[in-house]
């Protein structure tokens, strides 16, 4: 027995961890779920990285610090100061880091990082009006991109096995 006991602060878990029963406490699902949100904005700070590597070489983190609260304020407070006469500005501001409306979405409300915190929602203060006139001139306009999803390459590959291989020679 006092050998077991001694290795528990070789493993570094101390005795009164298990003595109070806190590893009862850790629930599994909690734990999925927070590795899952933690997978999709790493995801997203991926896509944005991805999107700004032409203009900018950070990476994820200095992304995720310096940047995307700079361009929060500068994609949204055209839309709050100006209403729908800034929309143009917004989207010139998009196409220049080639952002697609879902890199706009995700910098404006999933990745609302400062600080070690939350951002407050300045989004949310948008006219819902101003908002969906953003996605119909989105739309409307033809945006250049610097590269090409594989989640298209990723179904053509599929389609490619899918298909019955010949050997040898046909006819």
């Amino acid at each position: 027995m006092a050998t077991v006991k001694a290795g528990f602060p070789i493993r570094g878990v101390p005795p009164a961890f298990y003595s109070n029963e806190l590893w009862r406490k850790q629930s599994f699902t909690k734990i999925l779920g927070h590795t899952s949100t933690v997978n999709k904005k790493n995801r997203l700070l991926s896509d944005i990285q991805r999107c700004m590597k032409l203009k900018s070489s950070a990476n994820k983190t200095d992304i995720a610090c310096d940047y995307l609260g700079v361009l929060r304020n500068r994609l949204v407070k055209p839309l709050i100061d100006k209403g729908s006469t800034g929309i143009q500005d917004v989207i010139e501001l998009l196409d220049e880091y080639y952002f697609t409306k879902e890199e706009f979405d995700s910098i404006c409300s999933e990745l609302r990082i400062q600080d070690d915190k939350v951002a407050p929602d300045i989004y949310g203060a948008v006219d819902s009006k101003v908002k969906a006139a953003l996605t119909r001139g989105y739309k409307q306009e033809g945006h250049k991109i610097a590269f090409v999803k594989t989640s298209g390459v990723k179904d053509l590959a599929s389609k490619v096995k899918s298909q019955p291989k010949t050997l040898g020679r046909s006819g």
